[in-house]
């Protein structure tokens, strides 16, 4: 059995994902996105691969911290969602303090880098709207997009926050505690533990698949934990790999050390 996925984090927006009632702000209540957008179009174009639409306010109600269509626009939730983490106010508050050279919060920081998971959305030149996840093997495809994309996100986003003129400060922190598919990437990284697989170098090579093509990634993604693993009882690696999102992980991880 699949964990609930149904409170999103972050990841492609499908107006088919279920959500819960969140206690939004009024637009009126919300903070200006126009600096950040003004920063996203003059100086980060070029790494959307459809182009640059623009980021702007969730829509009440949604539950994830910051979403796309990945096709150049970028929504971000003001309203508090996950242990008082307001992902909106966290991301203006980080943009304005970048102004002076001020240090980050831990959730300022993270709110950075959740923003850097969508970019890294729109920078792969061919993907595919993947569906909500669920129990099946098509939510499972999703699964491993926004589980590779998050890690690739908190490994790589100290250098998109240095090119805003920042400096990461709380890298540890963000790649043990943020909230978004913490339950997978944590698994990944247990599996990658496992094996004995160096973790950076695994997040650049699923990197050179994730930016290229969303096609069939989840098997790109085990034959890179098969190659990368050298283990001869590579069955054991796939049985893993293919419950990063199960309730009842440990169990599975267990496998790998008979």
């Amino acid at each position: 059995m699949a964990v609930d996925f149904s409170f999103r984090s972050s990841g492609i927006f499908n107006s088919t994902y279920p959500t819960t009632h969140i206690e939004g702000l009024k637009p009126s209540e919300m903070l200006d996105l126009s600096n950040i957008d003004r920063i996203l179009k003059d100086t980060f174009e070029e790494e959307f691969a459809r182009g640059y639409v623009g980021i702007e306010a969730a829509p009440i109600g949604q539950t994830y911290f910051m979403s796309t269509d990945i096709n150049g626009k970028i929504f971000v939730n003001f309203a508090s969602s996950r242990k008082g983490f307001d992902a909106g106010t966290s991301l203006v508050n980080a943009f304005e303090k970048l102004k002076t050279g001020q240090s980050l919060t831990e959730c300022e920081e993270y709110s950075i880098e959740i923003l850097w998971h969508e970019i890294l959305h729109n920078k792969s030149k061919n993907t595919v709207s993947l569906p909500p996840t669920d129990a099946n093997d098509v939510g499972f495809k999703r699964v491993v997009a926004e589980t590779i994309n998050q890690l690739v996100a908190r490994k790589t986003y100290p250098g998109f926050l240095k090119r805003l003129g920042g400096t990461a400060q709380h890298t540890e922190w963000v790649l043990d505690n943020g909230y978004a598919y913490n339950y997978t990437v944590t698994n990944l990284r247990k599996i990658l533990s496992k094996l004995n697989i160096d973790e950076d170098v695994f997040v650049y090579k699923a990197n050179e698949s994730l930016m290229n093509d969303y096609t069939d990634f989840d098997e790109k993604i085990k034959n890179l934990l098969v190659k990368m693993g050298k283990r001869k009882d590579s069955w054991k690696v796939i049985q893993t790999y293919k419950n990063i999102d199960n309730k009842d992980f440990e169990h599975y991880l267990k496998i790998l050390n008979k």
